[in-house]
């Protein structure tokens, strides 16, 4: 009987019949309505709304984490690109923006590849096939060795235009998916 009388504890009537579990009991969640008015007159604080629960939306929070991170990556992709390139393979300002510009002619392609499948598949399958191919493109992007010896052009070109594609295909279902989750 100890072990039951430790979880539960005496509702309000205190009477030692009466016991609830403490979850039910807790204030952790729950705001004091404390009358405070907004500029419109109406009260700031809803009884039983919890800022926590306005916190708790997790697909959003995770959207929103999804579609900074593959900012992130284009961001960094397209202003390391003619660094990179320039140290590696002594390409100049030309040949980085042709690399550049053969980045950029793949939006509009990929956009109407990730619209078709769309039609067909659902989008959190869209979002994990471009985040894998995503994480691949970045793994096959970065140099390995001290001396960069045996990273070559094409593993730059390829890596590069496969982490590019797919932060570009990954945008629109995650577009989507804040759309959804935030009607």
């Amino acid at each position: 009987t100890t072990a039951a009388s430790s979880r539960t504890q005496p509702t309000g009537g205190g009477t030692p019949d009466a016991t609830t579990a403490p979850s039910e009991n807790s204030t952790l969640l729950t705001t004091p309505n404390d009358g405070a008015l907004s500029f419109d007159g109406s009260k700031d604080v809803q009884p039983g709304h919890s800022p926590l629960r306005s916190c708790g939306n997790i697909p959003v929070l995770i959207t929103l984490v999804l579609l900074a991170l593959l900012k992130s990556v284009i961001e960094g992709l397209s202003s390391s690109a003619p660094t990179v390139s320039r140290y590696y393979f002594g390409w100049g300002v030309h040949a980085s923006g042709m690399y550049l510009a053969l980045l950029a002619s793949f939006v509009l392609p990929t956009n109407f590849v990730v619209a078709y499948i769309g039609r067909r598949a659902d989008d959190r399958e869209l979002i994990l096939v471009s985040l894998v191919a995503m994480f691949v493109g970045i793994l096959g992007f970065l140099v390995y060795s001290e001396d960069g010896d045996d990273y070559s052009e094409t593993r730059f070109i390829l890596f590069g235009l496969v982490t590019f594609v797919a932060c570009n295909a990954l945008e629109g279902p995650t577009m989507v998916s804040v759309a959804v989750f935030h009607s």
